[in-house]
């Protein structure tokens, strides 16, 4: 291979691999954000009177 296939494959390698890493925080912060939403409201759901 020439070098400019061999530049224009480590460049494709290293976007799809920064691509891959922006999608892992993005789902690890959406994760996150909906986890405290529900510390937030889920106390809700042990209000108000009880059944015996």
């Amino acid at each position: 291979m020439s070098s400019e296939v061999t530049a224009a494959w480590i460049a494709a390698i290293a976007a799809g691999a920064a691509a891959a890493v922006n999608i892992y925080f993005s789902l690890a912060t959406e994760r996150r954000r909906r986890d405290a939403e529900m510390m937030v409201t889920a106390p809700a759901y042990f209000e108000g009177p009880s059944r015996s």
